[in-house]
């Protein structure tokens, strides 16, 4: 993270207790909302190289440094997004990234969560597919 990044964010507030802090290659791979039960499963995917991709059609970059602070920074979308659940708003509004378990999480400025993720697989693995506990059947991957 740079300078410049890391003064964007301005003074977020520290993960809650019992949580630990998810650094950059915590992050990488493509993640699902936990708990999510909708038809459509949005994903959203950060790369190792800072580009996040959604299966609502968005993009941007982000970075996160070793402490939690993370930042996103949204781009364009093709599409209204998936019903039942934001998760550009979930990402975007984050300022922190940590881990409630196994359970990624983004929080807010104030240390609120904006999103709780699913684990998945990261990135370059060629699977195929994301398979979790909260998701068991199997989905087919939204990018490479």
């Amino acid at each position: 993270m740079t300078d410049a990044e890391g003064a964007a964010m301005g003074p977020a507030a520290p993960a809650p207790a019992g949580m630990r802090a998810a650094g950059r290659d915590d992050l990488i791979g493509d993640r699902l909302p936990a708990g999510f039960g909708g038809a459509t499963r949005p994903a959203v995917g950060f790369t190792a190289d800072g580009r996040r991709t959604g299966f609502d059609g968005t993009g941007g970059t982000w970075t996160a440094s070793r402490d939690a602070s993370f930042l996103d920074t949204s781009g364009t979308s093709t599409l209204i997004g998936c019903a039942g659940v934001d998760v550009g708003s979930q990402v975007s509004g984050a300022r922190r990234a940590a881990f409630e378990g196994d359970t990624p999480v983004m929080l807010d400025v104030s240390g609120n969560a904006t999103g709780h993720f699913t684990q998945s697989v990261r990135r370059g693995r060629d699977t195929g597919w994301i398979r979790t506990a909260a998701h068991p059947r199997r989905i087919t991957r939204l990018s490479r």
